[in-house]
């Protein structure tokens, strides 16, 4: 069995006999299940050093203020267990606008662009 934290490779597969719980609305067999197991933790890892470089180099940003509130509102969606890719993308592009010319911050938000476009 797997931890939550890891992440299961895309195309891989797993075979679940018996699935009960709350939400789970699977019938008869061959059939496919998608199971949530909240952000994965690469995912985490990246938000938590997007954050950091936002915090070091706060007075070099276009707009601080911005940038930290699409930071916050970027761990809040990862933290909550369900990201949507599209809200992610969003918070990272204000991100982007609010960061100006700060390498070290737009480095960050391509290696999170990168990293959800695999989760697509």
């Amino acid at each position: 069995m797997r931890d939550r934290d890891d992440t299961w490779p895309r195309g891989e597969s797993i075979r679940i006999d018996n699935l009960s719980g709350q939400g789970n609305n699977i019938g008869g067999s061959g059939n496919t299940a998608y199971v949530n197991m909240g952000a994965p933790a690469q995912l985490q890892t990246l938000v938590r050093q997007l954050e950091a470089a936002v915090a070091g180099h706060r007075a070099e940003l276009a707009d601080p203020e911005g940038a930290g509130d699409a930071v916050e509102l970027l761990r809040e969606e990862v933290d909550g267990g369900r990201p949507s890719p599209k809200r992610l993308t969003a918070f990272l592009n204000a991100l982007t606008t609010s960061a100006g010319s700060v390498t070290a911050v737009t480095e960050a938000v391509a290696k999170l662009k990168d990293t959800i476009g695999a989760m697509l």
